[in-house]
């Protein structure tokens, strides 16, 4: 199989120690899961983002849906997993990853509804024709049909030679009339290769031209929710210190003792990038021109704003009660 170019990838924790530098200039896009459900964490997910944001990479969080849980919790949930680890920043994308049959259509709209009021970006909807095209739209009023065709579909299916298609196949795209265009197309899934650094299989998605364009020119430095600089704040946890080196893994140049306090300035791959030791209430001067230190040994305590929770129900559309005669009536939000 060749893979399909601009490259772009999604993962999870199955690509566990994965050094994206590494696979530069081999990859263009990265997409990679941050939750599951109300609680579920990915444990790549702490890696992977700070390292394509100090790459500068465009790259994209998602989360995976489950549908006997409100889809609000699951959209707090995928947000402070990603506020966790550093936020967003210009050009991120957010996904919502729906693969589970007989889901109710009303309560994806929720979910997506609220990972945009919670986010402020469109989010993409990441499914398969065979999952989205069964379910009924007959309770849903024209607002949440237009906004629906508003979402940007990732779509998935797999032929038998992915060589012979340039772009997805129509059997592979949803409903058009009803949903989005489709902007991404996972054409492989778990597939091994020889992308260097990446480690365990990978899926590879085509993209489409004009969306990536956009993607690429908008992705830019870290924004953090409050619009400043934000440092990382730590305690080192070590009782017998933490080595100061000079790159990742590179040469020992200095000593954290237990209960230093440090800041950095970005987290990469576990690693924290030191601007700041303070023993007490000394400031200790930085032992070379660039610190790395384990973030392993590092209690983080850096202080997010949260951005407010949403309202269970959607606050970007009117709300529409429907009553057992079939008659509807409609409210402005509050």
């Amino acid at each position: 199989m060749e893979i399909k170019t601009p490259v772009v990838l999604d993962t999870a924790y199955h690509n566990k120690g994965t050094h994206w530098a590494t696979a530069l200039p081999a990859i263009d896009a990265v997409l990679c899961k941050a939750s599951e459900s109300l609680y579920g964490r990915d444990t790549e997910f702490p890696s992977t983002w700070p390292q394509l944001a100090a790459l500068n990479l465009p790259r994209g969080a998602y989360h995976f849906y489950r549908k006997l849980w409100p889809s609000a919790a699951q959209a707090r949930n995928f947000v402070a997993a990603i506020t966790e680890n550093g936020g967003l920043k210009a050009g991120d994308k957010v996904v919502l990853d729906v693969e589970e049959d007989g889901c109710s259509i009303t309560a994806i709209l929720d979910c997506l509804y609220n990972i945009e009021v919670l986010t402020g970006i469109r989010p993409l909807l990441y499914s398969r024709a065979e999952i989205l095209n069964p379910l009924s739209f007959a309770k849903l009023t024209q607002l949440q049909r237009d906004y629906l065709r508003s979402v940007p579909i990732w779509t998935a299916g797999y032929p038998y030679e992915p060589d012979d298609f340039t772009r997805p196949p129509a059997a592979y795209i949803p409903d058009p009339t009803r949903y989005g265009k489709v902007v991404l197309w996972q054409y492989a899934g778990d597939q091994e290769h020889n992308i260097p650094g990446v480690l365990g299989g990978l899926d590879f998605n085509w993209v489409d031209p004009d969306f990536y364009a956009e993607w690429r020119s908008a992705t830019g430095d870290i924004t953090p929710p409050t619009g400043e600089n934000m440092a990382n704040t730590g305690k080192v946890t070590a009782p017998s210190g933490l080595k100061i080196r000079k790159a990742i893994n590179g040469t020992q140049i200095g000593l954290l003792q237990f209960n230093d306090l440090v800041e950095a300035d970005y987290i990469s791959g576990g690693w924290w990038h030191l601007t700041k030791i303070m023993r007490g209430t000394v400031n200790i001067p930085l032992p070379g021109p660039v610190c790395w230190a384990s973030g392993q040994y590092i209690l983080n305590t850096t202080v997010v704003t949260p951005p407010p929770p949403p309202d269970d129900e959607p606050k970007i559309v009117s709300i529409v009660a429907t009553y057992d005669d079939g008659t509807t009536q409609e409210f402005e939000p509050a």
